[in-house]
């Protein structure tokens, strides 16, 4: 027996003149559907919530980065100053 296959959601959407024709020439430029660009363009506005661990990975590793900036005067000032109103310590 075959799995499930969940059927996408569906909207219908109004959109103001002009918008559709602006849409489907630069979905056609790009080599895709209307759906598609509509879809990638929402996907990268409304991206699906990270979780706990890539949060924590992805703070870990931009710490790392600023720690390391040796040769860059700003980064190594927000390490070597005194610590002002909440400044966060790492």
């Amino acid at each position: 027996m075959a799995g499930k296959q969940s059927k996408p959601d569906q909207y219908q959407l109004r959109f103001p003149p002009g918008l559709r024709d602006r849409i489907k020439a630069y979905a056609e430029l790009q080599g895709r559907s209307m759906n598609a660009e509509i879809v990638r363009i929402l996907e990268n506005e409304f991206p699906e919530p990270e979780g706990i661990e890539e949060r924590v990975s992805r703070l870990l590793g931009l710490v790392a980065i600023l720690k390391s900036g040796d040769r860059n005067p700003p980064i190594n000032r927000l390490f070597n100053e005194p610590r002002r109103c909440g400044a966060l310590d790492f």
